[in-house]
C-alpha cells in the first residue's frame, strides 16, 4: 500500500489528526485521555467508529520516570499472536510517550474486548520485518501513511508478545 493509494477521507482525517496533535497539544491530549479512560463513553465510541475506523485496543505501561501505570488507546494492528505498534504520534516530530516508556519498562499489559493479557516488548530493527510491520499497520490504518509522508523522523516500530 502506498500514499497514492489512500483515499481522500483517510488523508483528511490523517492530516486533521496531525494537525491537532503538532498544533493543538492540549486538545489532542484531552481527547486521547476520554479515549483512554473512557473507552466506552459516547465520545470514544464515535472517534473509534468514525474517526478512526480502525479497531482499538487499550495498552498499559508503567511510566519510565514516575514508575506509575499508563494507558493509552492504540490501533489494534495483530500479527497472529503478537500486537504491532508503531510509535508514529500522528506524525508530530517526537516519538510518543508510550513508546519510549515500552522501551523502557519491556513489558505491559493489553487490553482488547475486555479481556487483557500480559505483553513483552520487542523494538523491531530487521528492515523485512519492520517493512512487514508497517505494511499489516497500514492495511488497518492507512493514515499511517500520510503520517510518515509528512513527518521529519522515522517511526519506530514494536511487537507486543503474550509474556
Amino acid at each position: 500500500m502506498t500514499l497514492g493509494t489512500v483515499d481522500r477521507w483517510t488523508t483528511l482525517r490523517a492530516r486533521a489528526n496531525s494537525f491537532a496533535t503538532t498544533r493543538l497539544g492540549p486538545v489532542a491530549r484531552a481527547a486521547t485521555r476520554v479515549h483512554s479512560r473512557h473507552p466506552d463513553s459516547p465520545a470514544a465510541v464515535l472517534i473509534t467508529r468514525f474517526w478512526l475506523s480502525a479497531p482499538v485496543l487499550r495498552l498499559t505501561v508503567r511510566g519510565r520516570t514516575s514508575g506509575e501505570p499508563r494507558t493509552v488507546s492504540l490501533m489494534a494492528v495483530f500479527r497472529g499472536p503478537d500486537v504491532v505498534v508503531i510509535g508514529g504520534n500522528a506524525g508530530a516530530p517526537r516519538t510518543p510517550n508510550w513508546f519510549r516508556n515500552l522501551r523502557a519498562a519491556g513489558e505491559a499489559t493489553v487490553e482488547v474486548d475486555g479481556r487483557s493479557w500480559p505483553v513483552l516488548f520487542r523494538e523491531v530493527r530487521d528492515p523485512a520485518e519492520v517493512e512487514d510491520c508497517r505494511r499489516r499497520f497500514a492495511e488497518v490504518y492507512p493514515g499511517m501513511l500520510v503520517y510518515a509522508a509528512h513527518s521529519p523522523r522515522v517511526f519506530p516500530v514494536g511487537v507486543l508478545s503474550p509474556a
